[in-house]
């Protein structure tokens, strides 16, 4: 096909993240875990919102308590621009009072398509990746 990325860039494939069902994404949370994926403890999930929002959910449930990593979650990432934008907004909301611009965090994703920032960890990589 020929589709626009959220990012602005072309693709002639689409990953429908949609289509996973909340035990597809528990399934994928799993995966993450087994494979150590993600290199260090966490305590707190969040999601990009809409699409990091089902494995943000399935992640919970492997946080540490205490631990002041949070944990960022995204479905597919092509360039990290979603999860750095999404970052920012909760750095800069004086009502997230969890996510000031010192709390350590690290990103996880099922798929990066492209180059994507060092502290984000991709379950699958597309060939660009």
């Amino acid at each position: 096909g020929d589709f626009t990325l959220r990012s602005g860039k072309k693709s002639r494939y689409k990953v429908e993240c949609d289509a996973l069902t909340p035990a597809d994404w528990e399934g994928i949370a799993a995966a993450v875990m087994e494979e150590r994926v993600v290199p260090e403890p966490f305590g707190v999930t969040e999601g990009v919102p809409r699409g990091g929002v089902p494995l943000a959910d399935a992640m919970r449930r492997y946080a540490t308590p205490g631990c002041p990593t949070v944990l960022f979650c995204e479905d597919v990432v092509t360039t990290g621009g979603s999860l750095l934008r999404w970052l920012k907004v909760l750095q800069d909301d004086p009502q997230c009072l969890w996510m000031t611009p010192q709390t350590p965090f690290l990103g996880v994703c099922l798929l990066a398509r492209g180059p994507h920032p060092s502290w984000v960890h991709p379950l699958l990589r597309g060939p660009g990746a």
